[in-house]
């Protein structure tokens, strides 16, 4: 008889399946570009939320606290978000909604229209696969974990609050927290809009010109304010310095360089 055989085969199938406890993601860990399908089949990765907040909530049609949670998070986070243009640094929230039941269409059809759910993204997870890996470390040894599972992730490049696909908050069930818009929003608000670092600019030295006195000048020209130093050099291995140019973008600055036979010029910018 095969029967003990069997079993073992769907037993090791299933610890195949199952997470590695030490691959739960914590807050502060970084969450690796998942891909799961939307409802049509469609590849969605978390990376196509670049430069938002993802505001994540797994369901069931069937879960009671799934459809409590539904029930406030369109008004008190979708809509409240959406109306105000993101959070207060203006970074706009993504609402992802990941359906863990197969084999239900119309019933999470029905659960997606009840609540007003379709301007979210909804995608399946229905082997837990994302899930299993970002509930909150506290279910982690539990048996049969509390729906609905929610996450908050940053996807803000150069934010000095978080690191780009940091997981910021995660949380398994819906009744088991006091003021879950207020415990929700206050993750949110927290992260802040990422620095914005210019391109350095260019900074052009016209061919250098002798005058009647012996000294060289030239134009200095650059694509944004700033302060130029020009040094000359005899060897190009030291240079001196004979004077600033204040750039900005509409203008162009005659230097006068002493003379002194100095053959060489370069420009270096100064801090400011």
């Amino acid at each position: 008889m095969n029967t003990p055989r069997i079993v073992g085969i769907l037993l090791a199938a299933l610890l195949c399946l199952s997470p590695v406890h030490g691959a739960v993601l914590k807050p502060g860990e970084i969450v690796p570009n998942f891909t799961l399908t939307d409802r049509s089949g469609k590849p969605v990765k978390l990376s196509d939320f670049e430069g938002k907040i993802v505001f994540l909530e797994w369901f069931a049609h069937w879960c009671t606290f799934c459809r409590a949670a539904a029930q406030q998070i369109e008004p008190g986070i979708v809509e409240y978000y959406a109306g105000r243009g993101g959070n207060p640094d203006g970074i706009e929230v993504a609402h992802v909604i990941l359906n863990l039941q197969s084999n239900a269409e119309a019933a999470t059809t029905g659960f997606i229209n009840q609540f007003k759910l379709q301007n979210s993204v909804a995608l399946n997870d229905f082997y837990y696969g994302v899930s299993s890996a970002i509930r909150s470390q506290a279910v982690v040894n539990q048996i049969g974990t509390p729906q609905p599972t929610f996450a908050i992730i940053n996807g803000v490049a150069g934010s000095p609050s978080h690191r780009q696909w940091e997981l910021i908050f995660s949380h398994n069930g819906y009744g088991n927290l006091s003021s879950p818009i207020q415990t929700f929003r206050s993750k949110i608000d927290a992260v802040k809009q990422g620095v914005v670092v210019e391109p350095p600019s260019v900074v052009a030295l016209g061919i250098p010109e002798r005058n009647a006195d012996g000294s060289v000048h030239f134009l200095v020209e650059g694509n944004r304010r700033e302060t130029i130093e020009i040094q000359g050099s005899l060897d190009l291995k030291t240079f001196v310095p004979l004077g600033n140019a204040p750039m900005d973008p509409a203008q162009r600055f005659r230097v006068d360089a002493a003379p002194g036979g100095l053959q060489f010029f370069r420009a270096e910018r100064k801090a400011q």
